[in-house]
């Protein structure tokens, strides 16, 4: 944030609402930022939690959103199951209850 977020102490009580003031000013001004992937065929709002694949809307659960979003935020890596249980916080107590193919 810069100088905007830095204050000294002792500071006063008016210099704490002056600095306060200042973050939101700044933050209006920037906007939220909007977190998306879009590849032609895939679009994902990942704030929204929005998903069109060819124009269509998709309808996906809150764990799914989360794993397209590992992978989108992580292309060209190979993410595997493991990495995938200790990403989620499953760790090993769900290890048993996958099915391994090759």
């Amino acid at each position: 944030m810069g100088a905007v977020d830095y204050i000294t102490k002792p500071f006063s009580i008016g210099a704490l609402l002056r600095k306060i003031r200042a973050m939101f000013a700044m933050l209006e001004h920037r906007g939220l930022a909007k977190d998306f992937y879009d590849d032609g065929r895939l679009f994902m709002d990942f704030s929204e939690q929005t998903a069109l694949l060819n124009g269509k809307p998709l309808t996906l659960s809150p764990m799914e959103y989360k794993i397209l979003y590992l992978f989108c935020k992580n292309p060209k890596q190979i993410l595997t199951m493991q990495r995938l249980l200790d990403w989620n916080g499953c760790g090993m107590r769900m290890k048993t209850m996958w099915t391994n193919t090759h």
